[in-house]
């Protein structure tokens, strides 16, 4: 789950955190600056559940494949803003079916970027490429 830079003043705490929408993880903070592509972030995130899952229950092992699919869609600009809605309700899905923590999880960090960034995904789809990349970079 992420937070802007219009939340970076909230505490570090289970509650604080909560109260924003997102939680402690495995610790681990990643700083991106206005250049970062949400979409491959969305993805990477989605490769590593997608690689973590166990594969035994439908919700994870599928949903996590084709969560991947759209997001490469939407990279790739053959997407429509519709599938955003789709993203969302496979992860819903997810977060209710799942038998593990990791599979109720692993929906987070692509329904939280899809939320907090939803404009980056829908120029993606609409330019079919990415907006915050620079030619040349």
């Amino acid at each position: 789950m992420c937070l802007t830079n219009d939340e970076l003043d909230v505490k570090m705490d289970f509650r604080s955190l909560a109260l924003a929408g997102t939680m402690l993880g495995s610790g681990a903070v990643i700083v991106m600056d206005e250049d970062t592509c949400m979409v491959e972030v969305a993805i990477n995130a989605c490769s590593f559940y997608t690689d973590e899952s166990c594969g035994s229950c439908t919700p994870c092992r599928e949903g996590n494949r084709w969560i991947k699919r759209i997001l490469d869609r939407v990279k790739e600009g053959a997407s429509s803003e519709g599938e955003l809605s789709v993203i969302e309700e496979l992860g819903e899905n997810m977060r209710e079916g799942c038998f593990c923590a990791l599979g109720m999880a692993a929906p987070n960090p692509v329904l939280s970027l899809i939320k907090k960034f939803r404009d980056d995904f829908i120029k993606h789809i609409e330019l079919k490429h990415c907006p915050r990349k620079v030619e040349g970079n």
